[in-house]
């Protein structure tokens, strides 16, 4: 019985703190204090402190400011999803949370959307077909997409950087 509670012991003086610190290298060319230990499925870092699973970002951000409102989540001013810097974080809306990755082009498009039926060379082949005079309706139906969704590559609503 006695070697179960020295096993316990040596567990007892860890804190949420330690356990998040430990798991953080500084990057000295860009002062983010990356997380270094497990990531989920969308880039962020999160490990377990005593049965609880914290994401680091928001641990961090709130051990530096405070109490994160309901609501609201923590956006990374510097990009990078594995970044603990309370400095590189905010408080902010999820509408601002997206449009900064749609302005730092992190967002998912084109190939990168994994039902797209279309690629940049079929893009630009519909485009140069359809200033040729092809409907596009006649476009949809050859690529095997929507008309609505020829409408959107012929007039650069999507695709827009081809």
């Amino acid at each position: 019985m006695r070697a179960v509670n020295q096993n316990l012991n040596r567990y007892k003086h860890r804190t949420l703190e330690s356990e998040l610190f430990a798991k953080i290298t500084v990057d000295p060319t860009t002062g983010c204090h990356v997380f270094n230990g497990p990531i989920n499925d969308n880039g962020y870092g999160r490990f377990q402190f005593r049965g609880q699973k914290i994401y680091a970002h928001r641990k961090s951000y709130e051990l530096a400011k405070g109490e994160i409102p309901a609501g609201y989540v923590v956006r990374h001013m510097c990009h990078n999803t594995l970044c603990c810097n309370p400095s590189h974080l905010e408080i902010g809306t999820q509408a601002e949370n997206c449009n900064d990755t749609v302005v730092a082009d992190r967002h998912a498009k084109g190939t990168t959307i994994p039902q797209s039926k279309l690629n940049e060379a079929k893009v630009l082949e519909i485009r140069k077909l359809y200033a040729e005079g092809m409907k596009q309706k006649e476009l949809a139906e050859m690529y095997g997409v929507d008309p609505s969704q020829i409408s959107r590559v012929v007039n650069r609503k999507d695709w827009k950087w081809l």
